[in-house]
């Protein structure tokens, strides 16, 4: 029985500077999001985006009282 496919890693695009263009699109409710905001920080980069990441998983949403 042959393993199943790896998960695909996310992969951020570093995006030209905001104001440039059209905004970038992220994926605010994915898992990675977090992990993929580091990367654009620790690369100093100016703005990113999710567009052609293929890693997208929706985040579990945790209500607060508020939310109800």
């Amino acid at each position: 029985m042959a393993a199943p496919p790896p998960e695909p890693s996310p992969c951020p695009a570093a995006l030209p500077a905001p104001g440039s263009g059209e905004p970038p699109f992220r994926h605010l409710d994915c898992i990675h999001y977090d992990s993929c905001l580091d990367v654009a920080i620790l690369k100093r980069w100016e703005s990113w985006g999710c567009t052609g990441c293929r890693a997208f998983q929706v985040s579990p949403r945790v209500y607060d009282q508020e939310d109800r």
